[in-house]
């Protein structure tokens, strides 16, 4: 399986995030359980169902929930804290 440009420039973002939290500790994150840093994931094209199963197989590959109390209000999605084992929200 070939690499993306895209998901290399991601994954070095990442770490370059990583490394600027850890130099600069008096950056305030996490330090409630609201203090999250996002990453969001949006399917770009096809019909709900389509687009249902593509979080579906994100939340598989995670090991995570759909995020239930969110379906009321037409949002259809999964989260993980990186600071604990994976949970829906």
């Amino acid at each position: 399986m070939s690499v993306s440009f895209d998901r290399l420039t991601l994954a070095k973002g990442l770490r370059d995030f990583a490394d600027f939290i850890v130099a600069n500790p008096e950056i305030p994150i996490m330090e409630n359980p609201l203090g999250t840093v996002p990453v969001h994931y949006f399917p770009q094209h096809g019909t709900d169902e389509e687009m249902r199963a593509v979080i579906d197989r994100i939340a598989g590959y995670l090991g995570s929930s759909i995020e239930a109390e969110q379906l009321e209000f037409g949002h259809y999605g999964t989260s993980i804290a990186l600071d604990r084992s994976p949970t829906a929200r």
